[in-house]
Parts: C-alpha cells; sequence; structure tokens
C-alpha cells in the first residue's frame, strides 16, 4: 500500500468501489441498449405499401361506393323505435339480392357526444328491412354513414359495395330518409 507524506494511505483508482459501480451501469446500460437497437431493427414492422402517405390520405377520397350507391339509386327510410331502443331502416334501390348485414356510423355533430357504429341485420320478414341496436338513440344533427361490410385492398380501393353518406335529423316520432346527394 502506497502512503502520502502524512502517512494516510492511498487506493489507487481501481480499488475503489464506487468506480466498479459507475462502470458497472455505464457497461450494463451500454449493452442493454445495443441489443435493444439490435432486436428493433431485427424485428422491425414492414411498410403495407411503399406510399403509405398517399394511400391514407386516399381512402377519404375514394368516392367509388358513393357513386355504385347512386348508379343503383339506393335510399332509406330510418325509424327509431323509442319502446324497444332499436332503429329500423327500410332500403330502396336497384339490387337483386341484399347483403345480410350493414354498418352504420352515428357521428353526431355536437361536439360532446361520442360516436356510435353498430351493425344492421337484415329481418327475416323482408329482404330490404334492417334492424340495429345503437348505444343511445340519437336526436338532433347527426352525420350517417351506411355501408356495406367490404374491405380496403391497399393501393386499389375498394372492389365493391356501397355507401351511403348524409347529414340527417333526428326527431322523436319522425321517420328520416336517407338519399345519395346528386
Amino acid at each position: 500500500m502506497i502512503s502520502n507524506a502524512n502517512n494516510e494511505p492511498i487506493t489507487r483508482w481501481y480499488q475503489e468501489p464506487w468506480v466498479w459501480f459507475i462502470l458497472g451501469i455505464i457497461f450494463v446500460t451500454v449493452t442493454w441498449g445495443s441489443y435493444r437497437v439490435f432486436f428493433a431493427f431485427q424485428n422491425a414492422d414492414q411498410v403495407v405499401v411503399d406510399d403509405y402517405y398517399k394511400v391514407g390520405k386516399a381512402i377519404n377520397q375514394d368516392l367509388t361506393r358513393d357513386r355504385l350507391a347512386a348508379d343503383l339509386k339506393i335510399s332509406g327510410v330510418i325509424t327509431l323505435q323509442p319502446e324497444s331502443g332499436a332503429l329500423e331502416i327500410e332500403m330502396a334501390g336497384l339490387l337483386d339480392s341484399w347483403p345480410q348485414q350493414l354498418r352504420m356510423h352515428l357521428m353526431p355533430t355536437a361536439p360532446h357526444e361520442e360516436n356510435q357504429t353498430f351493425a344492421l341485420i337484415q329481418t327475416p320478414a323482408r329482404e330490404t328491412a334492417y334492424r340495429g341496436q345503437p348505444r343511445a338513440l340519437p336526436e338532433g344533427r347527426y352525420y350517417i354513414q351506411i355501408e356495406t361490410l367490404d374491405k380496403l385492398v391497399p393501393e386499389v380501393g375498394y372492389k365493391s359495395g356501397w355507401r351511403l353518406n348524409r347529414e340527417v335529423r333526428f326527431e322523436p316520432g319522425m321517420p328520416v330518409e336517407i338519399t345519395v346527394y346528386e
């Protein structure tokens, strides 16, 4: 052991426990960080399409289903059933066969209310009649969207199906007609 002029023992840096503690933390951090970076690059998510930004913006501009609804002259009359809490819709149009299920989006114009999405199931009595159960019966102004259950194909769009978009006003006891904008 080395001593200084006052006869106090001097320890070398590598003999101090705090040095090894701090170096140990640095070593573990660098090792773990390097492993995580390697793991992230090895298991990176693949981008589905190369121009994902353009495709993402085009989802809102894909009007093929709206045009098909106009070509088929699809319309509907929505009736609210306050006693059962159900929503019924009678569809009309130039379709040979109607789908067994539709999807309905109710988007309120009021900012404090939340959107509702639910299924409209075809009734066994009539092929053009559908019934659905929203969380709460709508009242007031809503943006409404009724659509078939088609899937969006990246870089292609929707291959089939139709969609109705409309702003409507729901009033108790009053049926609401929804048609294609022309």
